[in-house]
């Protein structure tokens, strides 16, 4: 009851007695990470191109999402973009880079699969080419590159996620038409990898700091850590 009483003194509403006494003895939390230790929003960070142009990589990656601008005749920090998190995040990065909207044609487009983990696009800039976005290790293996240049992709892909980093590959090979039948082509090049942050919440740092003091106070003071 005593314990009850001091969280109403911190406006913390308890129906059960038995919250209480759990508060008490917690020794671990576990917690989403997703909007509640981050910002629940996905930006670009970085380009690994390998020689590439970053601009043409984006807009390629560009020719792949289905987020729409609603606004599309203002500068590109101003849009309005409605869509996925990472689709927002690519359109957003392309706009910063200059690529306008309408820019890539595509003549064909295969969407976004969860179960084969890419989207596909069949663009007509000149040459056909169709350029494949999604689950870079997927796109790795069955790319028709050099065994040693796969390899150093991986190291890439395993470093960049050990930090918690979302990365998208991007791959293409000269087509004519898109195989729906979502298997990926012979001959694919693999050219990049687009690496993404949900940024942390600036009170994120500072609620763990509270949380790990009040795991450690002295047990005789009646507040700690918040």
């Amino acid at each position: 009851a005593a314990g009850v009483e001091r969280l109403a003194k911190q406006k913390a509403v308890v129906r059960r007695l038995l919250a209480a006494e759990t508060l008490g003895s917690t020794t671990i939390i576990l917690t989403d990470k997703t909007g509640t230790l981050t910002e629940g929003r996905m930006e670009l960070v970085s380009i690994e191109a390998d020689g590439q142009d970053e601009k043409k990589i984006l807009e390629e990656a560009m020719c792949n999402v289905d987020a729409i601008i609603e606004n599309p005749e203002d500068e590109a920090h101003e849009w309005r973009i409605v869509g996925r998190p990472v689709e927002v995040a690519i359109v957003r990065a392309a706009g910063a880079y200059g690529v306008q909207p309408g820019r890539c044609v595509a003549k064909d487009r295969i969407p976004f699969d969860s179960t084969v983990k890419y989207s596909a696009a069949l663009l007509d800039g000149g040459h056909d080419r169709a350029v494949y976005l999604g689950a870079p290790e997927i796109l790795l293996e069955a790319s028709d590159i050099p065994a040693t240049d796969k390899t150093r992709w991986q190291a890439i892909i395993e470093k960049r996620t050990g930090t918690g980093e979302r990365l998208l590959g991007l791959a293409s090979v000269s087509a004519t038409r898109l195989d729906h039948r979502k298997t990926l082509p012979p001959g694919l090049a693999f050219t990049g990898l687009l690496v993404m942050r949900d940024p942390l919440r600036k009170t994120a740092k500072v609620a763990l700091e509270r949380i790990r003091a009040g795991r450690h106070c002295p047990k005789h003071r009646r507040h700690c850590g918040g």
